[in-house]
C-alpha cells in the first residue's frame, strides 16, 4: 500500500512529489474501497486512516500481521507526509496472528481538539495537540 501526494498545478501533467510505502503484500485499509475511511483536515494538515499492516517473514514467502489500527499523519506540500502516531485498539504485547474484527479501527473522526478512533469493541479519544490517548469507552 502507498500514499502519494501529487503536484497538480498543471492538471494535464500531475507530478509525484512525495510517496510513502506502507507495509508488505497483504497490507490493506478500508480506504482502498471507501473514501469515507479517510480523515482529512486541510486547515491543520491532519491525514489519518485505518490500516492493517503486514510485514515479510525473514527467509520465507509468508507475511505476518505487524500492526492493526490507524496511522495519523500530517501532510503539507513542502514536507510531504509526517507520521504523528499509530493508534491501536489491541492490548500491548497481544498482537494476534491475523486481523481481528473486534479490534480493527474502522473510522476516525474529530470534534474540536479531540480525535476519536472507532472500532466494534471500543472508542478511544486522542488529543489533536500531541495525539495521546485521553479516554476510552468499551462497547459490549
Amino acid at each position: 500500500m502507498a500514499i502519494t501526494l501529487f503536484d497538480v498545478t498543471d492538471v494535464t501533467q500531475p507530478k509525484e512529489k512525495f510517496s510513502e510505502v506502507i507495509g508488505a503484500n497483504g497490507t490493506s485499509s478500508p480506504l482502498n474501497y471507501d473514501h469515507r475511511a479517510l480523515l482529512f483536515n486541510k486547515k491543520t494538515g491532519l491525514f489519518a486512516f485505518p490500516v492493517s499492516i503486514y510485514s515479510d517473514v525473514k527467509n520465507s514467502e509468508e507475511k505476518k500481521l505487524a500492526f492493526q489500527g490507524a496511522l495519523v499523519f500530517t501532510v503539507d506540500k513542502t514536507n510531504g507526509f509526517t507520521l504523528q502516531d499509530r493508534i491501536t485498539h489491541i492490548e500491548e504485547g497481544k498482537l494476534p496472528l491475523y486481523e481481528e474484527w473486534g479490534t480493527g479501527i474502522e473510522r476516525l473522526i474529530y470534534i474540536g481538539d479531540t480525535m476519536f478512533a472507532l472500532s466494534p469493541s471500543k472508542i478511544t479519544s486522542h488529543s489533536l495537540t500531541d495525539y495521546k490517548r485521553t479516554g476510552e469507552l468499551l462497547l459490549q
